[in-house]
């Protein structure tokens, strides 16, 4: 499983990467100087990666990542959806949202 960062601005996840580099250069582009850019794998407690997993769901389907028509990110959206959904579901199951 490849690794995934979060770009975290103002407590919301607002873009994911393979790279922690390609997100801090993003973010500066962007003109932004205070953000977070956290490893998933990383977050030992298991409220805080519930809250990252959650943030990052909850911040695609805000941008409609998860529209039949209007996404741009994936080919086939809801079943992507059903992937990150069953991630977590197997999260849940393993206790590592356990605190």
């Amino acid at each position: 499983m490849e690794d995934t960062y979060y770009l975290i601005i103002d407590g919301e996840v607002v873009a994911l990467g393979e790279s922690e580099a390609d997100l801090i250069n993003q973010a500066y582009a962007d003109g932004i100087e205070k953000f977070d850019v956290l490893l998933r794998e990383d977050i030992k407690d298991g409220h805080e990666a519930l809250m990252a997993d959650a943030l990052l769901l909850w911040t695609e389907a805000k941008t409609k990542q998860f529209h039949d028509f209007e996404n741009t990110a994936y080919d086939a959206p809801k079943m992507a959806l059903m992937a990150k959904l069953g991630v977590m579901a197997k999260r849940v199951e393993g206790g590592q949202y356990d605190n």
